[in-house]
């Protein structure tokens, strides 16, 4: 996103929240913790008129094609889309760039499903997720966190790099992401939020034994959670295909291979 429209989508977000009486103070921190994106960074996939009438729709714009990959007798594509039918928790492996988050885009896009992308490294914490309360006029007023947003209003949130995630931050996800798919507001009143049978639960990370830092192995408690874990390795055929879409001139791949 280039600074202008980083610019323009703060105006839009503080008109949005000029309506709930928020003051400036409450309105940066809100927009700071805005850990998600909107999908590749385009302002286009967000309507001027939405954001100012507080109608936020995250469903990722069609941008570019998402070649599948071949795993035993079926896609990933096919795999994933039928994991998101059920309702189960996908985790998503491989390394930066191998179009793990694209795959996720790609079905929310043709499902035309909200998406929401955080990712969970150092500085994600349970505020983020959770919520917390802010000033509003004098008194405090509860604004939810991403996390409980995507529950309520049955979106598709994707947390990156979960195996980089803390242990209070992974705390606040083992219940949403067991079968009763809830979450209590401990901080807020104790008010139990359960899923909207729309949400969608994904996850990827990177692989520990290539030193990406920051990350952990997952134990065994935390990987049970995950009915469906699908390897996203590079694929040379894929990158060929995607070689060939941006007409890359033969002399070029070589070198970039």
């Amino acid at each position: 996103m280039r600074n202008e429209e980083k610019e323009v989508f703060g105006n839009l977000v503080y008109q949005t929240l000029d309506k709930e009486g928020l003051d400036d103070k409450d309105k940066k921190r809100v927009l700071s913790n805005l850990h998600w994106k909107i999908s590749n960074s385009k302002l286009g996939e967000v309507s001027q008129k939405q954001l100012a009438d507080g109608n936020i729709t995250l469903v990722p714009a069609k941008k570019e094609d998402y070649f599948p990959r071949k795993i035993g007798k079926f896609t990933d594509t096919e795999i994933f889309s039928r994991a998101m039918e059920e309702g189960e928790n996908v985790l998503l492996i491989g390394e930066t760039g191998s179009g793990k988050t694209a795959l996720v885009r790609d079905w929310c896009s043709k499902s035309n499903r909200k998406y929401k992308r955080v990712s969970l490294n150092g500085a994600a914490t349970t505020e983020d997720l959770v919520g917390h309360y802010v000033i509003v006029d004098g008194s405090t007023k509860w604004v939810d966190g991403v996390l409980t947003t995507a529950l309520k209003e049955g979106d598709v949130i994707c947390l990156d790099e979960i195996n980089a995630a803390s242990p209070e931050v992974l705390f606040v996800l083992n219940s949403v992401m067991d079968d009763d798919r809830q979450l209590a507001l401990i901080e807020k009143d104790g008010e139990v939020v359960k899923a909207d049978e729309k949400f969608r639960l994904v996850a990827t990370c990177n692989p520990t034994e290539l030193g990406y830092s920051g990350t952990k192995e997952m134990n065994e408690a935390l990987l049970d959670r995950f009915p469906v874990v699908l390897d996203i390795g590079y694929s040379e055929e894929v990158e060929n295909k995607i070689l060939n879409k941006m007409k890359v001139e033969p002399v070029v791949k070589e070198k970039i291979k």
